[in-house]
Order: structure tokens, then C-alpha cells, then sequence
């Protein structure tokens, strides 16, 4: 099967299942999820491209995961980031001994034990913000404090999986480690000096055309998150890197162009 036949299916499948959802009153994310399944190998097997796919879904994440950060500025940060941080860090410790302890006696060794608890303590925080982007509550008190406990979760989510390695042999180096912090402070360094220097002066420039604005924003958020993946890092952590600075005149008009 072709590939634009296959699209072609995908989406009139979407659309019946979304309307199902909205006659439902469902978040049509769980519409979304319900395509899958029925488009996937587990009914129809209609995916025959699944690396186009792929391909897709993930600049659809990027895209998504952009449109957020652009809701997110340092000042929001500092003035949320100590309730995240705290409410972060506080419930994947409790739920990871919870579901170490739980896992331990159901029988598990304890480096499965491990990877169960860690699975357990993290939120999908994909689904998480698409539903709040949904409900057009991103400049809600709420959805800001969320935000930040999921991105602090990707945080440790990225620290525990560096950690991994110490359950096989002596494959553990920290050689390894400080690079990946390494790479990690200069890539925020160079996010953060680009945003601030280069698209802050740009803003009367990008401001004189809604296309070029979308073209530009488009690029910029994908960009960033590239960058991120093709250095060893995850997808989500990329993507809300690419925020422009706080008192950019653009960054209203970038997530009205691309939503």
C-alpha cells in the first residue's frame, strides 16, 4: 500500500474516532492512542512505512513540546521552579521505593525490581501536555507548576537511565558521565546566548510577515531539538530548549502562528 493511501486511512480513521471522543466528551488524545491501535499490526496493519511514520510523529512531538516552551519564560521558572523542583523530586523518590519495595516481593531480582520502580515514578509527559494545550489552560497557574515537575521528571528520567550501566559489569565510565554533563551545559549555554542575542534582535525582522514568522519558529524548534537528539540526548528535552527570551515581542505571535 501506498504511503499517501495509508495516510489517507490513518486520517479518516482519526477523524471518526475524534468525533466518537467528542460525542463521548473524551480528551481527544485518548482518540489519538484508540488510531493507533486500530491503524497498527494489532487489528487493520494498515502502518506499511512505520519509519515515515516515526519520522512524523516525532516532529509532531517537537512541534508540540515547542508550542509549550513557548509558554515558558526564566521568570515563570523562577518563580515556579522551587515547587516543581520539590514536588518532582519528592514524588518519584516516594513512588521509586514504593515500587522497589512492591516489586522485591513479588519476586523480581533487584535490578528488575530497579527498572520497574523507575517505569512506575514517571508521568507520560507528552500526553500530559497535549492535554493541557487542549483545554487552552497553558497560562493557568496549575498547568505552569505541571509543566515544570514533568520537565524536572525528564531531568531525572536522564540521569537514571546514565545510571544504568552500573548493573552491567565494569561498562560504567565516568569519563562518559562528565561528557554528557559537559555536552548538556554547553548545549543550554548556546540555546540560551542564541535565543537571547540573535532572536530577541530579530523580532521587528520577524515581525513583518506571519509566514516567515511560522517558517522561522517552525525551524528554530525543530532545529533545537535535532541538536539535542543528535548529541545523545532525548527528544523532549530538546524541543522546549528552543524558547525564545522572555520579553520577546515574537513569541506570542510564534504560538499563534503555529497553533
Amino acid at each position: 500500500m501506498e504511503l499517501f493511501t495509508e495516510l489517507s486511512l490513518i486520517i479518516g480513521i482519526a477523524t471518526g474516532v475524534a468525533a466518537l471522543m467528542r460525542l463521548l466528551r473524551q480528551p481527544l488524545i485518548i482518540g489519538h492512542i484508540l488510531t493507533g491501535l486500530i491503524a497498527g499490526p494489532l487489528l487493520l496493519d494498515l502502518i506499511g512505512s512505520t519509519e515515515t511514520l516515526a519520522l512524523m510523529g516525532e516532529i509532531g512531538v517537537a512541534i508540540l513540546l515547542f508550542t509549550v516552551g513557548l509558554h515558558l519564560s526564566p521568570d515563570i521558572i523562577r518563580t515556579f521552579g522551587k515547587v516543581s523542583f520539590i514536588t518532582g523530586v519528592g514524588q518519584v523518590l516516594f513512588t521509586s521505593i514504593v515500587g522497589y519495595f512492591i516489586a522485591a516481593m513479588l519476586g523480581f531480582s533487584p535490578a528488575e525490581a530497579f527498572y520497574i520502580s523507575v517505569a512506575l515514578a514517571f508521568s507520560s509527559t507528552i500526553i500530559i501536555m497535549k492535554l493541557i494545550a487542549d483545554k487552552r489552560e497553558l497560562d493557568v497557574l496549575y498547568a505552569k507548576i505541571a509543566i515544570g515537575f514533568l520537565l524536572v521528571q525528564d531531568l531525572i528520567a536522564v540521569l537514571l537511565l546514565l545510571g544504568i550501566p552500573l548493573f552491567s559489569a565494569s561498562s560504567f565510565s565516568f569519563a562518559e558521565v562528565a561528557r554528557f554533563i559537559t555536552t548538556g551545559a554547553v548545549l543550554i549555554g548556546f540555546v540560551a546566548l542564541t535565543s537571547r542575542f540573535f532572536v530577541s534582535k530579530a523580532n521587528r525582522f520577524l515581525a513583518q510577515s506571519q509566514e516567515f514568522l511560522f517558517l522561522f519558529a517552525i525551524a528554530w524548534g525543530i532545529g533545537i531539538a535535532a541538536l539535542f537528539k543528535g548529541l545523545g540526548f532525548s527528544l523532549e528535552s530538546g524541543a522546549p530548549a528552543g524558547v525564545c527570551p522572555p520579553r520577546s515581542r515574537s513569541r506570542s505571535s510564534s504560538s499563534s502562528a503555529i497553533r
